[in-house]
């Protein structure tokens, strides 16, 4: 990801009142258990911060660590008795 992209949402989110960041917080700790952001919790982010910029970024970060995540292997090893 690039910095300036991680910079200006920081930056946006730092200027926020304090409720508005610990909600953001919330919504992307719950974005990365789930591994994906939920539409609703994107609209949330777009309500807090007047614009659609952290959602999009969240999007993408998800994305790519899903991609450089390994995929783990269907088959079961055989086991030896």
């Amino acid at each position: 990801m690039n910095r300036e992209v991680l910079v200006s949402v920081d930056e946006m989110i730092a200027s926020l009142s304090p409720g508005k960041q610990e909600a953001i917080r919330e919504i992307v700790l719950d974005a990365v258990r789930r591994g994906r952001l939920p539409e609703t919790n994107r609209r949330l982010l777009e309500s807090a911060t007047g614009s659609s910029h952290v959602g999009d970024v969240l999007s993408t970060a998800l994305e790519e660590r899903a991609a450089a995540a390994p995929v783990a292997s269907l088959e079961q090893p055989r086991r030896r008795l």
